[in-house]
């Protein structure tokens, strides 16, 4: 009887050492890390002459590069101050930054850097060559502080040729008669 008991324990032990050593092992294996996502700069807005335009919308948009301590990417960003009035805002010319075939990547990431008060509405829409557009970015809050925009380009796509984009145009609408002034930084391509 001693026997029968002492080898139903050895066998318990057994199962129980298999079991978890291949739990371990799988414990090993299992956790996979996601890749590194790639980005490509193609904009930090130390010169900005025929790449940034004003929008044809009637409300005036003053823009230059300025040094600015809190930059992203290189020691200026692009000073924008939205003036009072409906959709204010800016054109970032694709075709002069040599850029117009963006298919190929997943997403267009640029920071906001806000030293004000917090914005309630911020947008940003892609246009193509042949004028069809797609807003992107639509009533975002932009607090103080930085900010990532990201344009998930796999969703713009059924709007907009991707591989054709004419134009990034960041915009302020109907800011209610509120000058408002943010910076632009670290234009890029995530693959």
């Amino acid at each position: 009887m001693f026997r029968q008991i002492l080898s139903k324990l050895i066998l318990v032990m057994f199962v129980f050492f298999v079991s978890q050593s291949a739990i371990f092992s799988a414990g090993k294996d299992a956790p996979k890390t996601k890749p590194a996502l790639v980005e490509e700069l193609i904009l930090g807005f130390d010169k900005i002459e025929g790449i940034v335009e004003k929008t044809d919308e009637p409300s005036p948009t003053d823009f230059e590069t300025v040094k600015f301590d809190k930059a992203t990417e290189g020691k200026t960003a692009l000073k924008i101050d939205f003036q009072s009035g409906d959709y204010p805002g800016i054109r970032i010319n694709m075709a002069a930054l040599k850029k117009t075939d963006v298919s190929s990547y997943k997403s267009i990431y640029f920071d906001v850097i806000n030293d004000g008060p917090a914005l309630e509405c911020f947008a940003t829409f892609l246009e193509d060559k042949k004028g069809d557009r797609v807003t992107v970015v639509d009533d975002f809050a932009i607090k103080k502080g930085v900010i990532t925009i990201k344009i998930n380009l796999l969703r713009a796509k059924r709007k907009v040729d991707l591989k054709n984009l004419k134009v990034i145009a960041p915009f302020v609408p109907l800011n209610g008669g509120n000058p408002v002034t943010l910076y632009i930084d670290n234009l890029r391509l995530v693959k």
